[in-house]
């Protein structure tokens, strides 16, 4: 059995499944799983976007290039997170 490339990991949802590399063979993810790893990242990130307003009302609407950048980054992070997660926990079944 062959592993699946990393990049088929970036897309994959509830709504769209991966085709096998090798075999051609559309594999079905879990979907439950996948809910819960979009739900906790979507919950993340919402969260670090609510934090950076906070922060930047609260210096006095200073500092906002620093906090624009290390919100993306942090955004960025959470999402690739995110893909590696999905890609280590997920279980697929075929069609």
């Amino acid at each position: 059995m062959n592993k699946i490339p990393l990049k088929k990991y970036f897309f994959v949802s509830n709504f769209r499944n991966i085709r096998c590399p090798s075999c051609d063979v559309e594999l079905i993810s879990d979907k439950i799983a996948l809910s819960v790893i979009g739900g906790i990242s979507g919950f993340g990130a919402a969260l670090t976007v609510g934090i950076a307003s906070v922060i930047y009302y609260l210096t006095d609407k200073a500092y906002f290039t620093e906090i624009l950048l290390i919100t993306i980054f942090l955004e960025i992070s959470i999402f690739l997170a995110s893909v590696l997660i999905t890609r280590n926990v997920l279980k697929f079944t075929f069609k």
